[in-house]
């Protein structure tokens, strides 16, 4: 997004679809088991394949917002594989030492996320933590969203939310044309095996280490 003169915005969203817990070949991957003992058949077996997808369904290019106002943005997943999965969202919120029309005369210590969602009811935060990039020294706040429910093949889910809002800044507080982006990345993970959207959380990331 462009933070622009008189607080004026534009918000470009950028998806990076995660990596969805393997097998992920493009074919179901068949396997044979031979038995040792004399007098019972091969079993043959197939890995379901996992895939989901993420879409805006009503999110445009290009939008202005106003500090305090608020933009259509609300990011699905659909489950494009073969089995039952748990699905979850990873977004990260930018945030600066703004002054506020509430405080304006005072500059905060600590950064301020500089946009805000309602969440839906269908989805739960599962992780919510402030990260600094050591390249950039930008701060952001991370966000985990997960699907209260497994999401079976073909479904989609409801939106985690609907829109964003901006943070009520005051004129000048951000840079005129600085371009700020917030990477959505959608995640997925069999939901066999799994009690809870947290449950299945914590074990996708112990794969992922």
């Amino acid at each position: 997004m462009k933070w622009g003169k008189a607080g004026y915005y534009c918000l470009t969203a950028v998806f990076l679809l995660g990596n969805p817990f393997m097998p992920r070949a493009e074919e179901p991957e068949s396997y044979t088991v031979h038995s040792t003992q004399p007098g019972l058949l091969c079993n043959h077996f197939t890995f379901g394949k996992i895939g989901i997808e993420l879409k805006e369904p009503s999110y445009q290019e290009g939008q202005i917002i106003l500090p305090g106002e608020t933009i259509r943005k609300d990011p699905v997943i659909v489950n494009t594989g073969e089995i039952e999965v748990y699905a979850f969202l990873e977004i990260l919120i930018p945030m600066a030492k703004i002054r506020t029309s509430s405080s304006p005369y005072t500059t905060p210590s600590d950064p301020m996320e500089l946009l805000s969602f309602s969440l839906n009811d269908m989805w739960e935060v599962i992780l919510r933590e402030q990260v600094t990039s050591e390249e950039s020294a930008v701060t952001q706040m991370r966000y985990v969203l997960g699907c209260k429910e497994g999401l079976k093949t073909g479904e989609q889910t409801a939106p985690a939310f609907t829109q964003l809002t901006a943070a009520d800044y005051l004129e000048g507080e951000l840079a005129d044309g600085e371009t700020i982006i917030i990477p959505v990345s959608a995640h997925a993970i069999q939901a066999e095996g799994h009690g809870s959207c947290q449950e299945a959380w914590e074990r996708y990331r112990e794969i992922q280490v």
